[in-house]
């Protein structure tokens, strides 16, 4: 058994970005919104589509994934289905742990990697302990801020499809939310939980190491 602690882990429906956000990079402009599944890509997405953007645009840039609740001590690993247009960039994963004030008490990255435009990929940052006195995780997928090479571009765009929020050392066989063969939503659907208690034929991606 396996459970997705990420509450929002995709979006439900084609207008709602509750819990969610973007930073375009200081300098930087843009458009954030679902995207609706098409026929080219059968499912929804947290989309941003920078408006303005040049070598001038510093920062990191990127989507700000929603808040996780997490338990102190714990060993957890955290993933997001990803996917940029128009051009490739340098992403990590950043989590950002907070108290119960809302003060940042620590936070912690993934391996930044080059990724490709045109495919979906799992960005992640595994085996993080959780801060003593932390009671939220709050995942983002970023620039990496020394990636000089790397900017954003007028029209590219930085999508994530999916959260994954685990217990342990590593993610596993992957993504999965309660509409995953194998799976349920511990509550309301698109709105808690989800937990999987049988092999399936879950969403593959490129596992990113």
């Amino acid at each position: 058994t396996r459970t997705n602690y990420a509450t929002r882990p995709l979006p439900y429906d084609d207008s709602t970005l509750t819990g969610w956000s973007a930073t375009p990079g200081t300098g930087g402009a843009g458009t954030f919104a679902v995207r609706a599944a098409d026929g080219t890509r059968p499912y929804r997405g947290f989309r941003y589509t920078w408006s303005t953007a040049s070598s001038t645009v510093t920062g990191l840039g990127g989507i700000v994934c929603e808040a996780v609740d997490v338990t102190a001590g714990a060993t957890m690993s955290f993933g997001a289905i990803t996917e940029l247009g128009g051009y490739g960039q340098r992403l990590q994963m950043s989590v950002v742990f907070k108290n119960s004030g809302g003060t940042t008490v620590s936070t912690l990255t993934g391996t930044a990697a080059v990724f490709q435009y045109g495919a979906r990929f799992l960005i992640k940052a595994e085996n993080l302990t959780v801060p003593a006195t932390a009671v939220t995780a709050h995942v983002s997928v970023l620039r990496q801020n020394s990636a000089s090479s790397y900017q954003w571009y007028v029209a590219m765009w930085l999508e994530v499809s999916g959260v994954i929020a685990v217990i342990g050392s590593a993610l596993g066989a992957g993504y999965f939310d309660g509409d995953s063969p194998g799976a349920a939503w511990s509550g309301t659907a698109g709105a808690s939980t989800s937990v999987f208690t049988a092999p399936s034929d879950v969403v593959t991606v490129v596992d990113v190491t």
